[in-house]
């Protein structure tokens, strides 16, 4: 897993497969996505592909947190699952662009064990716009630009292609 805090960057051009959050991490409460996780950072990621990741809760590949700006330009997702956002979760962020990316084959999934509220929502992509965070008072910001190509994506509960949780 890339973890990135506090910090800001530049991925580009990456390919990431067949990645499974381990049992250790999912003990240890990184219930995050299974390939990276962003927090308190500004991170541009282009020409990136995830596919084939398992998280075992908030996104299969990507997991998006508190008081990140994050731009996704022209990304691949495909066939990654999460109990909440398949492929992405984004929760209270200062903004997240999503641009020119595909979705395909993305599934939340249901667990024997859930009660979560969230479970199995959003097949690709779950966005939580926390109004209790600070930074999300005056909105949380997710920017769908270009063409973002939604394709088979399932979600036992809601949102095939995306939820939205305010």
């Amino acid at each position: 897993m890339i973890h990135i805090s506090h910090s800001q960057g530049t991925i580009d051009n990456v390919s990431i497969t067949g990645e499974k959050l381990s049992v250790a991490e999912w003990l240890s409460g990184l219930f995050t996505g299974s390939a990276l996780y962003v927090k308190h950072s500004k991170v541009t990621i282009f020409n990136t592909v995830f596919e084939n990741l398992t998280g075992s809760d908030w996104g299969g590949a990507v997991c998006l947190w508190e008081f990140s700006d994050v731009i996704l330009d022209n990304c691949k997702f495909i066939n990654n699952t999460a109990k909440v956002g398949g492929a992405i979760s984004i929760e209270a962020t200062e903004k997240v662009i999503l641009k020119d990316n595909l979705y395909l084959k993305n599934k939340a999934v249901f667990y024997k064990t859930d009660t979560d509220k969230f479970c199995c929502a959003a097949g690709a992509i779950f966005i939580w716009n926390d109004h209790r965070k600070p930074n999300c008072k005056n909105g949380c910001p997710t920017i769908f630009q270009g063409v973002n190509n939604f394709t088979k994506n399932f979600a036992k509960n809601e949102g095939s292609a995306v939820t939205f949780f305010s």
